[in-house]
C-alpha cells in the first residue's frame, strides 16, 4: 500500500503557521511520516524491530454493523483517501492548534497531481465546519458521521485504516489510522 502523507512542515511566522514544501518522496524512503507541529518526523525505524507485534496488539477489531462494512467496501475498491480534520480549538477563533485550510488544500492538491479520480473519505469531529473549510464537490467526497461519541471512535480508526492514501491532521488519531493502514 501506498502511502501519501502531507509534506506537513510548518514554520511559525507572525504567530501564523505557514506551509513548507517538503519533498514527500525523500521522507518517505527515509521511513518517516510527517505530521503538523512535530518538530522531528515521526519514524517508523524507532519501532522497525516490534513493528508486527505492534501491529497485532492495536489490530482493530471491526465494528459488526452493515453500514460500516459496506464504507469499508468501498474505501477498499476506490482510490480513498482519508482526510482527517481535527479540531482543538473553537473553529471560529484563531487558533495555532488547528490546522489551516491551506496545509488541507496544498495537500488535496498534491494528491490531485499524483492520483487518477482520488475520493476523499473526510473524518472530522465536526464535519459541517470541515466541509465548509474544505469546499469539496459531493462527487469527490464523502464525510463519514455515523459513528457518533467517543464509544465508536474505533469504527472511524478502522475506516481509516481501510484507506489506500491519507492527508491527516496534527493528531496521533490520524497517524495511527494511517499507519495501521
Amino acid at each position: 500500500m501506498e502511502i501519501i502523507l502531507s509534506f506537513k512542515e510548518y514554520y511559525e511566522k507572525t504567530k501564523v503557521f505557514v506551509l513548507k514544501n517538503v519533498e514527500i518522496t525523500e521522507v518517505l524512503k527515509r521511513g518517516g511520516l510527517l505530521t503538523p507541529f512535530f518538530k522531528e518526523n515521526i519514524s517508523l525505524f524507532y519501532f522497525k524491530d516490534v513493528e508486527q507485534i505492534i501491529r497485532d496488539d492495536l489490530k482493530i477489531i471491526p465494528p459488526s454493523d452493515a453500514e460500516n462494512h459496506r464504507l469499508a467496501s468501498q474505501l477498499r475498491s476506490t482510490t480513498s483517501v482519508s482526510l482527517h480534520v481535527r479540531w482543538f480549538d473553537p473553529v471560529a477563533s484563531k487558533s495555532l492548534h488547528n490546522i489551516s485550510r491551506e496545509y488541507y488544500h496544498f495537500a488535496i492538491d498534491i494528491i490531485e497531481e499524483k492520483l487518477e479520480s482520488p475520493h476523499y473519505f473526510v473524518f472530522s469531529d465536526d464535519p459541517v465546519k470541515a466541509g465548509e473549510m474544505l469546499l469539496l464537490s459531493s462527487n469527490r467526497a464523502t464525510f463519514v458521521t455515523h459513528n457518533c461519541g467517543d464509544k465508536n471512535a474505533y469504527a472511524d480508526l478502522w475506516l481509516m485504516s481501510q484507506c489506500q492514501h491519507y492527508i491527516t491532521a496534527n493528531s496521533t488519531f490520524s497517524w495511527w489510522g494511517a499507519w495501521l493502514g
